[in-house]
């Protein structure tokens, strides 16, 4: 028992160097590439404004995605390692009035659970309300700067999965989480591998 707790430190806090390591260098990649930014806006040569300005867009968009995949590699450093039966991811886009109500209730859950919400860009106060919920050791919550879809939001959410089970709850309070159990519940007698 003692060595299987070991293992699973070990492996966390490789996992977490690993992603330390990958933070340092994206801030590096970040810096260089702001100090062109600066140079590119500096340049006084006859080389055209427009060609200059759509060079810097680039490097200021690819900054932009190299910061948030900072962000998220800093956010799944801090979460807890330790195995969760259940993952369930919850795919948010201006759900202002019910992304609280519905963590409440999947929090409720009786069973060891990992929850990541994916903020697809949202345009209003969800962002706000998602705040609120930092420092819960089982709520992960990842913002995407811009709206990529439902879809993107979910691809996101699965990479941080890490339960032996991974679902799907919207945030629009129209499935009750609590269904949740009698969905999993095959996968759990292991009649099945897969339930939708």
């Amino acid at each position: 028992m003692a060595n299987g707790s070991e293992t699973n430190v070990d492996s966390g806090s490789a996992a977490v160097e690993n992603k330390a390591v990958s933070l340092a260098t994206l801030a590096e990649q970040t810096t260089i590439r702001r100090r062109s930014v600066k140079r590119a806006g500096s340049d006084s040569d006859t080389s055209s404004n427009c060609s200059r300005s759509a060079k810097i867009f680039d490097i200021e968009r690819n900054i932009e995605s190299n910061l948030e995949l900072a962000q998220e590699l800093v956010s799944s450093a801090t979460i807890s390692s330790r195995p969760v039966e259940l993952s369930v991811v919850i795919p948010v886009y201006n759900e202002p009035v019910t992304v609280l109500e519905i963590v409440h209730r999947v929090r409720a859950l009786p069973i060891s659970k990992q929850i990541v919400i994916v903020n697809d860009g949202s345009t209003d106060a969800t962002a706000d309300r998602l705040n609120q919920l930092a420092g819960l050791e089982d709520v992960e919550v990842i913002h995407h700067s811009v709206n990529r879809g439902k879809g993107a939001a979910l691809q996101t959410g699965f990479q941080r999965a890490r339960g032996e089970y991974v679902i799907v709850q919207d945030a629009d309070l129209e499935y009750d989480p609590q269904d949740i159990l009698k969905v999993i519940a095959p996968l759990q007698r292991g009649e099945c591998e897969v339930v939708f």
